[in-house]
């Protein structure tokens, strides 16, 4: 599945104790903060490129999108990828455990207006094509800092179970 994936390193740690440790099932709040704040994060970088604002429509999509021409006949106006808000609004994270330690993802449900999976169109957003630029779900900034962010929160929550 393609879409925005996280793995958190442990270094100068064992990882089967921090696995073993991240396992309990006092750790899924920390866990769904974890992933809450990815979601976030993509969302926000959705809602500004990244950098604050996004670049200008060309004119003839500019045209196109205020016709109302466009697959989700600008729904929400001249918002950018936002057209119906439905690949925005089938965003969905989950944070867990796998083999090799924690690790979050976010991912797309369900199916768009135009047929296809809303997983589909966000792997076409994320890749780009012949006539899409290729998008990122998130900043290298913005991932720098939410792997900070949770890192700390699994440190915490360890240093807690430690107690």
């Amino acid at each position: 599945m393609l879409g925005v994936k996280v793995r958190f390193q442990f270094k100068g740690r064992g990882i089967e104790r921090t696995i073993a440790a991240l396992s309990q099932r006092q750790f899924l709040p920390t866990l769904g903060k974890i992933g809450a704040d990815l979601l976030q994060s993509v969302k926000g970088n959705i809602d500004t490129n990244g950098q604050g604002k996004w670049p200008a429509y060309s004119d003839l999509y500019a045209a196109r999108k205020a016709a109302g021409k466009t697959p989700g006949g600008a729904r929400f106006g001249m918002t950018m990828l936002k057209d119906s808000g439905q690949l925005y609004g089938s965003l969905r994270t989950v944070a867990d455990v796998g083999p090799k330690g924690p690790r979050a993802y976010v991912f797309a449900v369900g199916t768009h207006s135009s047929g296809i999976s809303n997983q589909e169109l966000l792997q076409i957003h994320f890749q780009g094509g012949p006539r899409m630029p290729r998008r990122s779900a998130i900043m290298p900034s913005d991932l720098v800092a939410f792997t900070r962010r949770a890192e700390a929160a699994i440190s915490s929550y360890l240093n807690r179970a430690k107690r």
